[in-house]
């Protein structure tokens, strides 16, 4: 499939997701330039098949993976302070302790 084909699908894709209308419209039109040639729009059919697929599988990945996040117990940015200066405090302590035993 040309690299202007490709293009255009992902432009179509982008605007399914804003106006689904558009996206049938815009779709029927690319393969509607395939009419006269059954087997270079069965091409462009199933390129658009599979970027399909790959785009649902990125969204539900993307999905799960937002989920996992959001509901995991992950320290806020506060508590991230709050660990690096008692980790701070600790090496302070500790090189304190090695150089009153030297």
């Amino acid at each position: 499939m040309s690299t202007l084909i490709n293009n255009v699908i992902r432009l179509g894709l982008s605007l399914s997701l804003m106006d689904r209308d558009l996206f049938i419209t815009k779709v029927s039109e690319i393969l509607e330039l395939y009419r006269n040639d059954p087997e270079q729009m069965e091409k462009v059919a199933r390129g658009l098949y599979q970027y399909l697929e790959e785009v649902k599988s990125r969204m539900d990945t993307k999905s799960m993976l937002t989920d996992v996040v959001d509901h995991a117990q992950l320290p806020t940015g506060d508590d991230m302070k709050k660990l690096t200066k008692a980790i701070k405090k600790l090496a302070d302590e500790i090189h304190e302790q090695k150089n009153s035993q030297a």
